[in-house]
């Protein structure tokens, strides 16, 4: 009996926190979901940082928004509560059929002016929020949504951040412990509008960093060229 209730705990314990496992529960759950090798190495490099602030940058088609979707799932595993989306417009819907997909039992809230003022207080329900970015970074909506204290923001389309725009500005002011960006063009052949870009995620980056060298990847990749998290 001891020995079946260890092997239940080591089994409990691989499947909680083991990316593969998660990613093949996340397949039971939507059914025609296929997992890619990148999607399980990005979970574990994530599995090691904390706080979350991670700018994926992968191409088209190769499932950022299903990452998105796992890396919350860990961050609720982590004691994260509210998280919310900032997407484009096109996209929201989009959104919205994913996690509902993913987290059947959890609330999902689909964000518009006409409902901010219900549901953006200081006592937000628990759940994940969607709302277009250029609805939220008009000034009345903008002041609503940071009266809720956010665990983590997810912002699509990340490349669009970087600049002087209404929505950097937004995205900046927001005072949240994660932040997971998306974008499969972040650099965009502008070398300052990235670097501003990280810095969202990383006070620390400066808009004269040179790239290729060991200084940057340090910064940006929190770990060494040897492989060692920096602390």
């Amino acid at each position: 009996m001891v020995k079946r209730t260890l092997v239940a705990r080591f089994a409990y314990e691989l499947m909680k926190n083991d990316p593969t496992f998660l990613i093949y529960s996340a397949q039971n759950v939507r059914g025609n979901f296929s997992p890619y090798i990148h999607q399980q190495l990005l979970l574990w490099r994530l599995s090691v940082i904390n706080p979350v602030r991670v700018l994926i940058g992968d191409e088209i088609g190769l499932g950022k928004t299903i990452e998105a979707i796992l890396t919350i799932h860990r961050l609720r595993e982590r004691g994260a509560k509210r998280f919310l989306a900032l997407v484009p417009k096109i996209l929201k819907e989009q959104w919205l059929e994913e996690l509902r997909k993913f987290f059947p039992e959890t609330e999902i809230f689909s964000l518009k002016k006409e409902n901010l003022e219900i549901y953006c207080r200081d006592n937000a329900p628990e759940g994940i929020y969607v709302i277009s970015i250029d609805t939220a970074k008009k000034d009345r909506n903008s002041r609503l949504i940071k009266r809720v204290k956010w665990d983590a923001i997810i912002v699509d389309e990340a490349h669009n951040l970087g600049s002087d725009s209404q929505r950097d500005k937004f995205v900046r002011s927001l005072e949240t412990e994660h932040k997971i960006f998306l974008s499969a063009t972040p650099h965009r052949g502008d070398s300052k509008r990235y670097l501003r870009l990280l810095k969202h995620l990383n006070d620390g980056i400066k808009e004269s960093e040179e790239f290729d060298n060991s200084s940057f990847y340090i910064k940006t990749h929190k770990f060494s060229i040897e492989g060692q998290r920096i602390s």
